[in-house]
């Protein structure tokens, strides 16, 4: 039997029809087109710097961004991410150039360490870069141990130290420091430098009298510190 549909009829299905074929085309495509990933890596200029606590690195840190073919990408947007509060970025985010070059000024850490962070593009990879802080300018000295010793007359103290560090507290290496004895006995060195800890020492070998003895700690351009040792 002939069966005869409505305009209407005919109509939606024609419109399904080609939906069917748009939805086709689109599947197909999804999985032959290829897909764009993209590549950064850190510039090897301006990765690994080295520069005094709390401050920036002398140049801005470089980042190159590349498609997979090998082509640099304009425009793309790398996010910076500063690792175990390694100080912090100018910005958070940078747009490469026509070169495919993004960069952010870096201030680091006020801990004298090796400090790390990320420049990662979306649906890329990411790049870590470093760079060391070292201690800033000597500020401060103090007593670490070695005061206040009862040694017998004679007899060698134990070490007595001293530090010298930066505003941060972080220890300054290479500072000349000289000591002074009172009272008697015989230093194991009149002038001695700060090591990699910013920590300096001496001992001391008493003289044959009991009594009061002390021993001053005159780090260069700072204030003394004194150990004090009684001799019995």
């Amino acid at each position: 039997m002939l069966r005869i549909f409505s305009p209407s009829r005919i109509a939606s299905v024609a419109a399904f029809a080609a939906i069917a074929v748009v939805v086709g085309a689109c599947s197909k495509d999804s999985k032959t087109g290829p897909s764009t990933q993209f590549t950064v890596n850190a510039d090897a200029t301006t990765n690994a710097q080295t520069a005094p606590v709390g401050t920036a690195v002398s140049q801005p840190v470089a980042v190159h961004v590349m498609d997979n073919t090998g082509a640099v990408v304009p425009g793309a947007i790398v996010t910076w991410t500063v690792l175990n509060k390694a100080g912090a970025t100018a910005t958070a985010t940078s747009t490469t150039d026509a070169t495919g070059t993004a960069t952010v000024v870096w201030t680091l850490d006020t801990l004298a360490r090796v400090d790390s962070m990320t420049a990662t593009v979306p649906s890329g990879t990411t790049a870590t870069i470093t760079a060391t802080s070292t201690a800033g300018a000597a500020t401060k000295s103090a007593v670490v141990s070695g005061d206040a010793q009862s040694v017998a007359h004679g007899s060698v103290t134990a070490p007595m130290i001293m530090k010298v560090t930066d505003r941060y507290g972080n220890g300054v290496a290479g500072i000349a420091v000289a000591w002074v004895a009172t009272g008697g006995g015989t230093l194991s060195a009149a002038s001695t430098q700060t090591d990699a800890t910013g920590k300096a020492q001496v001992t001391l070998t008493l003289g044959g009298a009991a009594g009061a003895n002390t021993v001053t700690a005159t780090p260069a351009a700072l204030t003394a510190v004194t150990f004090h040792i009684t001799g019995t």
